[in-house]
């Protein structure tokens, strides 16, 4: 008898020193409304993930309203600024065309499109340097009229700027370029072209029209 009321009172005490500890280890340890500098703990094992997805989004209402009203403005940074966002990104252009245009200052978006690595233009910006081309075409704005042509990513849009090069070019209207180089330029803007672009219906085309030139513009050239 006397042995299991040893046994007892030791397991008794055991119990009562593990409460009494677990009791001053909370008391110990932060509460993290009392102290909100403690970093928070994650909801969940994709925190991180959602963080990045957040971060990756797409501008917010607010945000695209205000990258379009400065745009209006002709605030060029604006391009890369929605570039992640296609509809944006021509909402955007779009507003800069008409922003440029009020101040007579189409030269500048199109040299800073020209100019970048990842920025591209549209159909309607590739008519509009058509038409200035076409006033006064020479080495410097033809390449430009070319590299924003095929930026449009428009097989048609490109080809026209093609057959107005050439054209240009055979009338005597286009000076400071030798057969092969207007040839290399043509075709190395083909391959700006987006993929679907250059693989359409439209692109094939386009590429059976530069091969008949450069056959066309050899044989004249061997001509004179």
């Amino acid at each position: 008898m006397l042995l299991i009321l040893t046994i007892l009172v030791i397991a008794f005490a055991g119990a009562a020193a593990l409460a009494f500890a677990v009791y001053h280890q909370n008391r110990a340890l932060p509460d993290a409304r009392a102290h909100p500098e403690l970093p928070r703990q994650p909801v969940s094992l994709f925190d991180d993930d959602r963080s990045e997805s957040e971060a990756n989004a797409k501008p917010s209402a607010p945000d695209r309203s205000s990258l379009i009203e400065r745009a209006r403005q002709g605030d060029l940074t604006t391009l890369a600024q929605a570039r992640n966002d296609a509809m944006l990104y021509q909402e955007n252009l779009n507003a800069l065309i008409d922003a440029c245009e009020r101040q007579g200052n189409l030269a500048a978006l199109v040299r800073h499109i020209a100019k970048s690595d990842d920025l591209r233009g549209n159909v309607r910006l590739a008519e509009r340097v058509i038409v200035a081309w076409q006033a006064a075409p020479d080495r410097r704005s033809t390449v430009d009229l070319l590299h924003i042509a095929a930026l449009a990513d428009d097989a048609n849009t490109y080809g026209r700027a093609v057959d107005l090069a050439v054209e240009a070019f055979k009338n005597g209207r286009l000076k400071g370029f030798s057969t092969d180089e207007l040839l290399a330029l043509l075709e190395s803007q083909f391959w700006v072209l987006a993929l679907d672009a250059q693989r359409g219906g439209d692109g094939f085309a386009l590429k059976q029209r530069l091969a008949e030139l450069r056959r066309e513009l050899a044989a004249t050239a061997s001509a004179k």
